[in-house]
């Protein structure tokens, strides 16, 4: 049985995975000259999925803090998240010619999308888990 925060991580990584497919296809057949876009797109796409498991790890160690130690902490942490936002776009204007910003900017903006559509992908990607447990319970 998996704890339902790493169910949650695995959401969200295969949430930022179908959005990145469904991104990258439409760059395939819709954009003219789309190599930098899709580029962006799976820049962005790699750097929400280190931000969601850094924001797991956060969670994890925001627990066993003391109440005014885990809101300093996740504070700092949240702090670093965007730094890192920054970074990455910063980056990706840096190698324009590579890596599309604005490619990028959605790339990030799968993080947001995988979390809102995070329950529907948790009851696809592991109903036959909660199929077995309902099983067992009978």
């Amino acid at each position: 049985m998996m704890s339902p925060e790493r169910r949650t991580l695995l959401g969200m990584f295969a949430g930022i995975g179908l959005f990145l497919l469904a991104g990258e296809i439409i760059c395939l057949f819709f954009l003219p000259k789309s190599l930098a876009v899709m580029a962006g797109l799976a820049f962005g796409a790699i750097s929400s999925v280190g931000l969601a498991f850094h924001m797991y790890k956060t969670l994890d160690v925001t627990i066993s803090l003391p109440e005014k130690s885990a809101v300093s902490y996740a504070r700092r942490q949240s702090l670093l998240r965007m730094l890192i936002m920054m970074a990455v776009l910063a980056v990706s204007a840096k190698l324009n010619s590579y890596v599309n910003l604005f490619g990028t900017l959605i790339g990030l903006f799968f993080l947001k999308f995988a979390a809102y559509l995070q329950p529907i992908i948790d009851k696809w990607l592991f109903r036959k888990e909660r199929e077995s447990e309902e099983m067992k319970g009978r």
